[in-house]
């Protein structure tokens, strides 16, 4: 069996969305709390791959971050998600600072943004993970600045969902008119304004 990698990934900052989580990646794997991909043979000329990873070490994955985003200042940004072995137990706390604390020892700043973790209902824990443009400062955020987000929860009749809300009103517009193409997604949390009471991806 080998690694997946052959060589370290080439971040290019005019193609974020492909070039930072694949940078981000290869980071994780060699910090040993990635996916850890490896080439477990080959078949009709293509490599096999599977994920080595230890008993109990579960594992992370980066994921792309739309640039409206980043915090100010940014050059790259993703979103970490780091997925526990649960058959290990609930020490989440101990195990995420193990991810955390290896992102930023490669300079990466590393924030535990977004909704609260919840270690007995979520599967994962998402981190905020970006690396500075040279001579800039991380923004100053306070610990409790996503600490109000509300739960995700179900909309019922005659409620509506503030993004189904903004697609009307999108509709209604003349941006929204003639075949012109708007999608509005709802954003993970972790990537919400710090004291945003509700967020979405307008493209």
């Amino acid at each position: 069996m080998r690694s997946s990698w052959t060589q370290r990934p080439v971040y290019d900052r005019t193609d974020p969305s492909r070039t930072g989580p694949l940078a981000v990646n290869y980071d994780l794997d060699r910090l040993r709390v990635g996916e850890n991909r490896i080439v477990v043979g080959r078949k009709d000329g293509f490599d096999l791959h599977d994920r080595g990873i230890a008993p109990g070490d579960g594992w992370s994955r980066a994921l792309y971050a739309p640039e409206c985003a980043w915090p100010p200042g940014a050059e790259l940004c993703v979103l970490v998600e780091w997925h526990p072995d649960r058959r290990v137990g609930p020490d989440w706390a101990v195990r995420l600072e193990t991810v955390t604390s290896g992102l930023g020892s490669l300079d990466y700043v590393v924030e535990r943004a977004g909704r609260p973790i919840d270690p007995s209902t979520d599967l994962y824990a998402t981190l905020l993970v970006y690396r500075m443009d040279p001579g800039r400062t991380p923004p100053r955020r306070p610990d409790d600045a996503w600490a109000h987000i509300p739960s995700p929860r179900t909309y019922r009749w005659p409620e509506t969902d503030p993004l189904d809300q903004l697609r009307s009103l999108l509709g209604q517009m003349t941006a929204g008119r003639g075949g012109a193409r708007v999608t509005v997604r709802g954003l993970a949390s972790a990537l919400w304004p710090p004291e945003a009471v509700f967020c979405g991806h307008v493209r």
